[in-house]
């Protein structure tokens, strides 16, 4: 019995052969599948321990730490050319950018009282670069240093009032100086031609009234309205005209877009572009006059009401609506704002939303700026899981280790350091690779 036992069972067994190699293969299969994700593993493992291990320091551009002389410049300048009396009714929609380019450059779209608006391009002149910037604007001379030829006739040198015409008197060649209210300039010298008075083609934006000027300009695109001069800095600065928007053109703030008022959405990779725009704006533009807040209430966007339901919105081109009135200095703290900023576009939702806001002992107080600040603390411990280490780490700086005084520059290199720099590389990081078809 046992020996015929042992046949039946070698006789089943024979017929099961299909059966384990089935077995076999899907066991094979699951190796070769456990083994791929192993390599991706040890790969993902090694770039991580190389990025930790071999942390570079980034450097800072000067020109970006600096641009705020600049920015600021311009606006005292842009204030004092406006002397009308509606000066009140004037503002200025001041793009935001990641600045990169070592330039110093602003683009401004002017805002009338009487419904006209100019979009121009600030930029500083320097050397060379001047020609180039603005054609026919009046540049400086550079008398070179050699001996005068007795051939040469010398130039003859007039001074002028701000409000007369310059006109070629003599003969050869003619150096003007224009003396106004609050600047002296060099006007280019000239071969004469023709014994007639010239108009000129560029004029100087700050001898006269700023508003009328470019009223009544009918300067095109990519041509330059003249220039502005800081005495104090000894810079020059061209106004150049820019292609204006069409009239249809309204505007909505981010946090409209952000509480759900609007109907308008963004994506993560949106959110986080605005976030690196307004980090490196705030760089740029604290502790001038154009910066009056860093709250969702204070960015604008750009928004056609005609367009289709379907035109996108420009999340790129992000600006502030600023006067050219005084105004009273506001009192939030500017790193507490932005960092609060940061979160809600880190999370898509405002502040005024979190889920704290439901308790008894909050529901009162969604005004007080000491309880914003305790709530916005506490939703901050959520970042690292949301957005990772790098933009939590700039949200907890800006709440916990802004500075509460802006004395010196060191704050612009720390606030660069931990702030702008990790979320630029963050956002290009998430940005889709361009890839040729």
């Amino acid at each position: 019995m046992s020996y015929a036992n042992l046949q039946a069972k070698k006789v089943a067994y024979a017929f099961t052969i299909p059966q384990r190699e089935s077995l076999l293969e899907e066991i094979e299969s699951f190796n070769a599948k456990l083994e791929n994700v192993l390599v991706a593993n040890d790969r993902i493992s090694g770039l991580t321990r190389q990025t930790v291990s071999t942390p570079s320091k980034p450097r800072i551009p000067k020109a970006l730490l600096h641009f705020w002389h600049h920015a600021d410049s311009m606006f005292k300048l842009l204030s004092q050319a406006w002397t009308c009396h509606c000066k009140g009714l004037h503002c200025a929609r001041v793009w935001l950018k990641q600045r990169i380019a070592a330039t110093a450059d602003m683009k401004i779209m002017l805002q009338f009282c009487h419904d006209t608006r100019r979009h121009v391009h600030l930029q500083l002149a320097e050397g060379p670069a001047f020609g180039a910037a603005c054609t026919n604007t009046v540049a400086p001379l550079r008398l070179p240093l050699r001996p005068i030829s007795q051939q040469f006739v010398v130039p003859s040198v007039t001074v002028q009032s701000s409000h007369a015409a310059a006109k070629i008197s003599g003969s050869g060649t003619t150096v003007t100086l224009s003396r106004t209210d609050t600047r002296v300039s060099w006007a280019q010298s000239c071969q004469q031609q023709q014994q007639h008075a010239i108009t000129p083609t560029s004029i100087d934006l700050g001898a006269g009234d700023l508003c009328e000027t470019l009223r009544t300009s009918v300067t095109k695109n990519g041509e330059c309205y003249g220039g502005l001069t800081d005495i104090d800095s000894d810079r020059y600065y061209t106004v150049t005209a820019l292609e204006t928007p069409s009239s249809t053109t309204s505007t909505i703030t981010l946090a409209g877009i952000i509480d759900g008022t609007t109907s308008i959405t963004l994506t993560r990779i949106q959110r986080y572009s605005i976030a690196a725009t307004l980090a490196s704006s705030l760089l740029q533009l604290e502790s001038t006059s154009w910066s009056k807040g860093w709250t969702a209430e204070d960015v604008h966007f750009a928004h056609d009401t005609n367009a289709a339901q379907s035109t996108p919105l420009e999340y790129d081109k992000p600006f502030f609506l600023t006067p050219f009135t005084p105004t009273p200095p506001t009192l939030d703290d500017r790193f507490k704002s932005i960092g609060t900023l940061l979160l809600e576009l880190c999370f898509g939702t405002a502040l005024s939303q979190h889920s704290l806001w439901n308790q008894p002992a909050f529901s009162a107080a969604k005004t007080n700026p000491m309880m914003r600040h305790f709530v916005a603390c506490e939703w901050s411990k959520d970042v690292e899981g949301e957005a990772g280490e790098q933009y939590a780490n700039a949200v907890r700086f800006c709440l916990h280790q802004g500075p509460a005084v802006l004395q010196d520059e060191k704050w612009r290199t720390e606030f660069a350091l931990a702030v702008v720099w990790p979320l630029q590389q963050y956002y290009e990081s998430m940005r889709p690779s361009k890839r040729g078809v």
